[in-house]
């Protein structure tokens, strides 16, 4: 499960092998966002939503939460 921002730092990936500038890139990046803001902002709530309901009723320390939260959210590095 990937969160908005994630899909963009791939998208910025992918897109910088695309096209022969910086400039290229951030307008793309940009026509994304403004295209799809309120479907990005709709998935990270509910990203959001997801973990926390995760943990509503378990007590666990910052470090579960926190590992936790890479596992969920694929946040190694490849």
């Amino acid at each position: 499960m990937k969160t908005p921002i994630q899909e963009l730092i791939k998208l910025e990936s992918d897109l910088t092998q695309m096209f022969d500038s910086d400039e290229r890139v951030a307008m793309a990046l940009l026509e994304h966002i403004r295209t799809n803001r309120k479907e990005m902002l709709d998935k990270e709530r509910d990203h959001c939503n997801y973990f926390a309901f995760q943990f509503r009723h378990e007590k666990f320390t910052l470090k579960d939460i926190k590992k936790e939260y890479d596992a969920t959210f694929n946040t190694k590095e490849r």
